[in-house]
């Protein structure tokens, strides 16, 4: 969508954002809990069989890349930092492009929260690091407690100035906020 997406639209996509990342999360949850795993072992991967799944390719010769998922879904499995990696990786990016709808619509000078998002995607955007340009931030960005200063430029905002139940929050307020917008 290139055109500026109307309030509602934005607030549908931070609900399945949210959505989608508690699936991932749950997901994880499940596949690193040996009791849980080893219960739905033969039904993932049952004896004797190859365990691949097709991916649509566009315009390829071949439509379809084959994937073994046997050997992937084992090498996640206890590995704490590809479980963190994994988590950084679908918040940055959903993040972004929920940033990108509200920069379409210029929502960011709006509140202190929509400034502070700004200033959250643009970090997300250079490598996890806040690179405020100088006299950054302009106006005040602050949401419950958290507030963007000067001190955070070249700091990172995953994990250690915000985390998952933060930018949950975060998508909370923004999505009952831009409910309450007219069309």
């Amino acid at each position: 969508m290139d055109e500026r997406p109307p309030p509602a639209y934005i607030a549908d996509s931070i609900q399945n954002a949210k959505n989608t990342f508690l699936g991932m999360s749950l997901f994880l949850y499940l596949l690193n809990r040996e009791d849980t795993f080893q219960a739905r072992r033969a039904t993932l991967f049952p004896p004797g069989e190859q365990h691949h799944i097709r991916f649509a390719r566009e315009g390829a010769q071949t439509p379809y890349e084959v994937l073994n998922y046997g050997p992937i879904i084992e090498s996640m499995r206890g590995n704490a930092q590809f479980n963190l990696d994994y988590i950084r990786v679908i918040l940055q990016s959903m993040v972004i492009q929920i940033g990108d709808m509200l920069a379409r619509n210029r929502y960011f000078d709006q509140t202190p929260e929509l400034e502070f998002y700004q200033h959250l995607r643009n970090a997300l955007g250079h490598g996890n690091r806040y690179n405020l340009a100088s006299g950054e931030p302009r106006r005040l960005a602050r949401f419950q407690g958290r507030e963007v200063t000067r001190e955070l430029d070249g700091h990172h905002a995953f994990f250690s100035f915000m985390g998952p139940g933060d930018v949950l929050e975060l998508w909370d307020w923004l999505e009952a906020y831009l409910r309450q917008l007219p069309p």
